[in-house]
């Protein structure tokens, strides 16, 4: 797997854009300085809080004065993206979605639909293979570990 190219530039409308929150990236999608779409909740985002709602706010809000990068895509991958126009159109489609997963529906997995029509997240993806090469086999963490590959095994990992 290709790990995705990040770029340092002014966002224009339509771009996938990141920031770096806690010990982790945060992803939207850039409209305007003043319309940011993305999983957020009034007192901000943090991964874990479990009450986010894809909602639109300002740039200034999404980035908590963080440098934002520009998420860049290949030529194969911009053979096959959504054009802005539908990438739009489909976040515009999500707001009010309240059901983030930071597993299985995170900010990335829904910019990804918008640009790619599937829910996925190198993030999470990354996590969960580096994960597994560490299973744990007994107590608890071995109890979790096995419900955690099995639910894959049930959902395919969606």
């Amino acid at each position: 797997m290709t790990m995705t190219r990040w770029l340092n530039k002014i966002p224009e409308k339509g771009d996938w854009i990141r920031v770096k929150i806690e010990f982790s990236f945060h992803h939207a999608l850039y409209i305007s300085d003043e319309e940011v779409l993305h999983y957020c909740s009034p007192e901000g985002y943090s991964i874990f809080n479990p009450h986010l709602t894809f909602q639109s706010t300002s740039l200034q809000v999404f980035s908590n004065n963080n440098p934002i990068e520009i998420r860049g895509f290949t030529d194969e991958e911009n053979s096959i993206k959504n054009i802005p126009e539908k990438v739009i159109e489909k976040a515009l489609s999500l707001v009010g979605e309240s059901e983030y997963d930071i597993y299985f529906n995170n900010c990335e997995h829904i910019i990804n639909e918008c640009f790619f029509n599937k829910r996925e997240s190198e993030h999470t993806e990354f996590l969960f293979r580096k994960g597994l090469s560490k299973r744990k086999k007994s107590g608890l963490p071995g109890i979790i570990d096995n419900m955690y590959v099995s639910l894959v095994k049930i959902t395919g990992g969606r």
